[in-house]
């Protein structure tokens, strides 16, 4: 990939922001620093790396990564060095390799060209975010729900779309067609790089906004995204999943996983039918009850 930056020609040396942070901090504080202007995010087996253009960081937006990160409790160690580009190329490179996922998904960087099974689907990323290319557990999750459940033929709606890749994914394994929602405007390029990437741009649509027109009711809905965003989004797609059909779930911490249902039980018809742990992350396949 190469490295976007906000205008003009890409400077030679970059600086590198490593933080060191726990799971749970990791998505609000990368998208954080995405919005502060950082040209890429990469995440890292203890956290993630940001990298900013140019021979130092902009200082406020150094200064204030590191005060967000203390306001909000994250308890995250950041540290920075200059790095030419590519450096900085191949170190997040190291970190995203092709992935085999369930029984036939493989995710691949859109440079490498591994050999895979015969049966094998595969689903080329072209990386942008921490979230989004394979390598975390909550996207590992949703695309093993997501084997199991595409029969062919379904209408998918996919809540917090990213880099595309579920919805990739779910046409890939059949479905019809995708509705992928994002409110965050910076995720649009990227989702349409990888639809473009993997020949899947017809079948996917892509809606930035916190409140979508909905062609309700979808066959199934994936969301994948932290708890607190998982409670604030879902109450508004209450009705869009139609009743008997599917909704998965991932982006809650194991240890929260009591607090999680409840709130299912609360505010959503949706009985959780199984559910999965990788690590520290769990996911959920939902039936919509009538």
């Amino acid at each position: 990939m190469t490295m976007k930056q906000q205008q003009g020609k890409e400077p030679a040396v970059w600086q590198l922001v490593n933080v060191v942070i726990k799971p749970e901090w990791l998505e609000l504080a990368a998208d954080f620093a995405m919005g502060l202007g950082s040209s890429a995010v990469v995440e890292t087996p203890s956290g993630f790396q940001v990298a900013f253009p140019g021979e130092s960081a902009d200082v406020a937006a150094l200064g204030a990564l590191k005060t967000y990160l203390t306001e909000v409790g994250a308890g995250a160690e950041v540290t920075s060095t200059p790095v030419v580009e590519t450096d900085w190329n191949a170190n997040w490179k190291a970190f995203f390799k092709p992935t085999p996922i369930g029984e036939r998904l493989w995710v691949i960087p859109e440079w490498e060209n591994p050999d895979v099974p015969p049966d094998a689907i595969v689903i080329r990323i072209r990386p942008a975010m921490a979230f989004g290319t394979g390598t975390h557990e909550t996207t590992q999750l949703c695309m093993e729900f997501l084997e199991n459940v595409i029969r062919g033929g379904e209408s998918v709606l996919d809540i917090g779309a990213g880099s595309g890749i579920l919805g990739i994914t779910a046409l890939k394994l059949g479905a019809q067609s995708v509705l992928g929602v994002e409110i965050d405007a910076v995720a649009a390029a990227n989702f349409h790089e990888n639809t473009e990437l993997n020949g899947v741009s017809d079948g996917m649509i892509l809606q930035i906004t916190p409140e979508p027109q909905l062609a309700a009711p979808y066959e199934v809905g994936v969301a994948n995204m932290i708890q607190s965003r998982l409670e604030d989004a879902l109450p508004f797609y209450r009705e869009a999943v139609k009743p008997g059909g599917t909704v998965i779930i991932s982006g809650v911490l194991a240890e929260d996983d009591a607090d999680f249902r409840a709130f299912l039980s609360k505010h959503l018809p949706w009985r959780i039918m199984a559910a999965r742990t990788k690590n520290e992350w769990i996911g959920y396949q939902c039936i919509v009850e009538s």
